[in-house]
């Protein structure tokens, strides 16, 4: 594995590993898909956590002087949104309208031992929005429970004899109506 030999170009974001020289992010030593241009677009992000960072200058500090326009950017921080949900769920890129991009840090996510340990507890709007859905399958569940207690018809079984008084195999019982 190759990193930059400066190591003030290389932090960490939950497990990922970035190194901006390089332009290289990793998870577990195993390289994310990423372009320079995103791994930049994060560097000059984390380089300013918790401030709100102008579009003028992440453009500036990812591209240059080239003549770039804000939808390059808008999909290096969807990208990144992508990959900071998977790998670094503390970490967010909010949007603050008209103004830039803040990469906020917030605190780590809980181990998947702790997850286990506290059961989720259902939200009141989804008890709400699925109540009637609920009713109604108990209310079916009630009425086909009611209905396999019904008393069947008895089969009738006909018996077929012939004139030496030698019987036929019976019949299939008919159809119920």
């Amino acid at each position: 594995m190759a990193y930059s030999k400066d190591p003030e170009s290389r932090f960490f974001l939950g497990c990922i590993e970035v190194d901006a020289a390089l332009g290289t992010a990793r998870v577990d030593g195993v390289v994310l898909p990423l372009g320079k241009k995103v791994v930049a677009t994060l560097a000059a992000l984390f380089a300013r956590k918790g401030e709100v960072v102008p579009k003028a200058t992440l453009l500036a500090s990812t591209w240059g002087e080239s003549a770039i326009d804000d939808s390059s950017l808008w999909q290096n921080v969807h990208v990144l949104r992508g990959v900071l949900a998977r790998h670094a769920p503390a970490a967010t890129i909010e949007t603050v309208k008209g103004r830039g991009y803040c990469l906020k840090l917030g605190a780590p996510a809980a181990a998947p031992s702790e997850l286990a340990a506290t059961p989720a507890q259902p939200s009141r709007s989804s008890l709400r929005r699925y109540w009637p859905i609920a009713a109604a399958l108990l209310f079916g569940i009630a009425l086909g429970g009611m209905n396999r207690h019904q008393p069947r018809p008895p089969r009738t079984l006909i018996l077929v004899t012939t004139a030496d008084g030698n019987s036929l195999p019976p019949l299939p019982p008919l159809p119920a109506r």
